[in-house]
């Protein structure tokens, strides 16, 4: 299983004991950052199967590039 960086926007739950639990984890960082990368693709025209296939490979890669660089 790769890296996903964890929770991206964990909702918190009540303190229990000054110890904070989060009853939601969120989105991943691993999928937040691939979001992120979509907003380079070009909008404006319909994509194929394949072509939106394509587009979501890179997301996720430029996303685990990014993991790998701030784990640096």
């Amino acid at each position: 299983m790769k890296p996903d960086g964890g929770s991206a926007f964990p909702k918190p739950s009540t303190s229990v004991g000054g110890m904070i639990e989060f009853s939601e984890k969120g989105m991943t960082l691993r999928d937040y950052f691939a979001a992120a990368a979509l907003h380079g693709t070009r909008p404006g025209r319909a994509f194929t199967d394949a072509e939106v296939t394509l587009i979501a490979l890179d997301c996720y890669r430029m996303a685990d590039a990014m993991l790998a660089e701030r784990a640096k």
